[in-house]
Order: structure tokens, then C-alpha cells, then sequence
């Protein structure tokens, strides 16, 4: 109909992002009610206690709304809402739900799947699920986290699986005291194994990591203060042996722990490479992602309660007011000075 035209803006009208000012509002005071009531109606349509816990009618000005709580408090306070909680605790339920369906699904594919065919139906499963469970986190947004995280990794990984079926290569460089540190695999990396299986010894190893680097820094610190001709005092020293200590220590625990991530790679079986994958690689980081879309979305929510605030926050004779008494201190200070204004 238009002939052949692809021209974006021909079929699709862009939102409208004007932000409309009351006068009378901005005059007398108050919220408009029909900024409240319309501008964020997709909030209180699914948390609509949500509205009596920020705004109440304002007395004596039909039409308008006051602040009746700390709106640069509300991301902090919304889980006190109802309604917003159960919002929340619908959305992880959907999520949890779908990589339920995910952890079933997923290891159930072999040699010769196709990721174009697995990508459509599990981002069609989570796209129906959001539409169906998930009213105040838009739908779309949850496919797009889903869809992001197939394009960055997912993807590779189904096509390294069609190809060669659950199986782990791991990459060793061809360097001199080459640690865990070092490694490579691309369906299983070594941090997904690491943090299953060896949690306690990882973390023994980084908080010794740290203690070094936090005396190393304290160290370096000291030696910093001295002048050229100054004598290394004892406690300097004593830090600088310890140092030495440590990192004996941590090198000895680096080389033992390489070999316990190295013989946990050749003993991996086909079933715990299966699990390790799908639910510590895959599900784990989406479950992260979505969860820092709902976060995003009660962020959001707040900001757009701070803004509509914050718009109406001064009247107009408030800020001539202020002006006038800023004006006149500092037509004193110039006087003080010597300085008629």
C-alpha cells in the first residue's frame, strides 16, 4: 500500500515523552490528579495500594494530590506495599517456573538439535509465561533479558552441544606455572565449576588474596612515608616478611587447588556436565539477570513518583519568596562590603 516504503516512523507513531506542566498547579501547589491518576496508571492498575501509600488528595484543592510519604524513600519502602508484593513474588514464580521447564528441556538435547528451534521455543514458553504471570515487569523486557543472554552465550553453547554432544575441552595455556587461574572452556568455564564444586577452598583462596594485597598496600604505604636517607623501621620489616609468607601460602594453595579443578574436569560425567551447564551456568545467571530487571522496574517505578514530585514541589510564589530573601542577604553582604546594590 505504501509502495514498498519500510520507513519506520510510517507505521509506527512514536511515544509521546512531552511533559505536560500545570499551571494552576504550579501557582497554588498540589499534584494534579490527572498526572497521578492517568500518567501513572500503569502502576496502580497492578499495585493499586501502591497510590494510597504515596499520594492523598490534597485538602481544599479538588483535583489535586500531596506527597503523603517520602517519595526518595519509596524503592526502599515498596515491599511493605501488598500489592507490589505480590506483584514481585508473582514475577519470581513465573521466572522460577520457566527455568524449571529450562532445566528439563535443556538437558535433554544432544548431538544434531537445533538452536534456531530450541531459541523459539523457550523464548516463546518465557514470552507466553510473562504475559500470563508477570503484570508489572512488561513482558517484552523479560523476553529481551532472555534473548540477550542466548545471543551472548547460549547460542554457542547449543551449537558446541550439536556438534559434539556434552563434552568439556579444557583449555590450558602453554606458559610456565600455569594455574586455574588460566583455564578455558567455553560450555563449562572454570568459575561454574569452581563456585559448585569447591566453594569453601575459592574462597579460602581469595580471602587470602585479598589479606595480601591489603598488607602489600599498607606496605607500600609505609615505604612511601620514608625520606631517602630514613632507616626501614622494624615494623616495615617484620610486614615485609609477612608478605613473603603469604605468598608462599597462596602460590602452594594455587598449585593444589589447579589440581583439584584439573582432576574434577576429567572425572566430570556426562549427567553432571548436563547440570552444571543448565542450571549453575544457564539458569543461574538468567535467574540473575531477571531479577536485576525487577529491580530496574521498582527503580523506575520510584523515579517516576520522585519526578512528578519533585515538578510540583515549589510554587511559584515560594520561589519568589526565596528569591526575595536571597536577594536582600545578599544586598547585605555587598553593604557589609562597602557596596551599594
Amino acid at each position: 500500500k505504501n509502495d514498498y516504503n519500510l520507513n519506520i516512523p510510517r507505521y509506527v507513531t512514536p511515544m509521546d515523552k512531552e511533559i505536560r506542566q500545570d499551571l494552576d498547579a504550579h501557582l497554588h501547589g498540589g499534584i494534579p490528579a490527572v498526572d497521578v491518576d492517568e500518567g501513572l496508571a500503569h502502576y496502580w492498575a497492578v499495585c493499586p495500594s501502591l497510590k494510597d501509600m504515596v499520594f492523598a488528595p490534597l485538602k481544599g484543592r479538588k483535583g489535586f494530590y500531596e506527597v503523603c510519604a517520602d517519595a526518595t524513600l519509596l524503592a526502599d519502602n515498596m515491599e511493605s506495599d501488598k500489592s507490589f508484593e505480590k506483584q514481585m513474588l508473582a514475577y519470581g514464580k513465573m521466572v522460577a517456573e520457566w527455568c524449571e521447564g529450562l532445566v528439563k528441556e535443556g538437558q535433554k538435547i544432544d548431538v544434531g538439535c537445533d538452536p534456531k528451534k530450541l531459541v523459539e521455543k523457550w523464548g516463546g514458553a518465557l514470552l507466553k509465561l510473562a504475559k500470563e504471570k508477570s503484570a508489572l515487569v512488561d513482558p517484552y523486557d523479560v523476553y529481551e533479558v532472555f534473548m540477550n543472554y542466548w545471543a551472548d552465550v547460549m547460542q554457542d553453547d547449543c551449537y558446541l552441544i550439536s556438534r559434539d554432544g556434552w563434552k568439556v575441552n579444557l583449555v590450558k595455556p602453554k606458559k610456565r606455572n600455569c594455574t586455574w587461574r588460566d583455564f578455558e572452556c567455553d560450555l563449562l568455564p572454570p568459575m561454574v565449576l569452581i563456585k559448585d564444586r569447591f566453594p569453601d577452598e575459592y574462597k579460602g583462596i581469595v580471602d587470602l588474596a585479598a589479606k595480601l594485597e591489603s598488607m602489600q598496600a599498607q606496605y607500600d604505604e609505609m615505604m612511601s612515608e620514608l625520606e631517602e636517607d630514613d632507616e626501614v623501621p622494624d615494623e616495615a620489616l617484620k610486614l615485609k616478611k609477612s608478605i613473603a609468607l603469604f605468598k608462599k601460602d597462596l602460590k602452594e594453595d594455587d598449585l593444589s587447588f589447579t589440581s583439584q579443578v584439573e582432576d574434577a574436569y576429567e572425572h566430570l560425567g556426562e549427567n553432571s556436565i548436563k547440570e552444571l551447564v543448565v542450571f549453575h551456568k544457564w539458569c543461574e545467571s538468567l535467574s540473575a539477570r531477571f531479577a536485576a530487571e525487577q529491580a530496574r522496574v521498582r527503580q523506575q517505578t520510584a523515579a517516576e513518583v520522585q519526578s512528578l514530585a519533585a515538578r510540583y514541589a515549589d510554587t511559584l510564589p515560594d520561589l519568589e519568596a526565596r528569591v526575595k530573601t536571597l536577594r536582600g542577604r545578599v544586598a547585605a553582604h555587598l553593604k557589609e562590603m562597602g557596596v551599594e546594590a
